[in-house]
């Protein structure tokens, strides 16, 4: 039962990582946040939400936990290449968290993932990512189609309307107007993910 809530708890916090990194990507360029894209932490390469993962600075490692793995500080919008086929790309991961936090927050991090643990916590984080997630969708929720509902009721994104790659827009389709969808201009919607 305890892996279910783990699970749980690490799938809003994936959705909460991502969708933080993408807007957070999308404000710094001027980019519509309704476009569901972000930069990888490790490579740089330009991802949709649907081609990312939460990717951890500390893994759960041989420990089987880390104290810090549902610390939003360790956790960044990574590409899929980057988190699963490169084993994080460590070094690129670290230059990263100097960069952005410095040598004090990585070194805070590796003290609490040895000293701390979530094990009985692990409801409550489910509980406040899911919270953290809803309350930063309402930044996206009025924009045209970038979150819908499946017939249980569960989030998921729409298909891009274009591919984005690291040199720009690729292979842009055609796509009928919904109702409430605003297809002035360029359109990009985010993956299912």
């Amino acid at each position: 039962m305890a892996k279910g809530l783990k699970g749980k708890a690490s799938s809003w916090m994936s959705k909460y990582i991502k969708l933080r990194d993408s807007i957070e990507y999308c404000k710094q360029r001027n980019i519509p946040l309704d476009s569901g894209i972000g930069q990888c932490c490790t490579c740089g390469k330009i991802v949709t939400v649907k081609l990312a993962d939460a990717g951890h600075f500390i893994s759960r490692g041989s420990r089987g936990a880390s104290g810090v793995y549902f610390d939003e500080r360790n956790c960044h919008f990574q590409c899929r290449s980057c988190n699963r086929f490169e084993q994080g790309r460590t070094l690129d991961y670290e230059n990263f968290m100097l960069k952005k936090y410095g040598q004090e927050v990585i070194d805070e991090l590796k003290f609490l993932d040895k000293n701390q643990s979530y094990k009985y916590k692990i409801v409550a984080i489910g509980l406040m990512y899911k919270e953290l997630f809803l309350e930063l969708k309402k930044e996206v929720d009025h924009l045209p189609a970038f979150f819908e509902r499946d017939k249980n009721g569960n989030t998921k994104t729409r298909q891009p309307v274009c591919r984005i790659g690291q040199r720009g827009i690729h292979k842009c389709r055609k796509q009928k107007s919904r109702p409430g969808q605003n297809l002035s201009g360029l359109s990009l919607q985010p993956p299912n993910g």
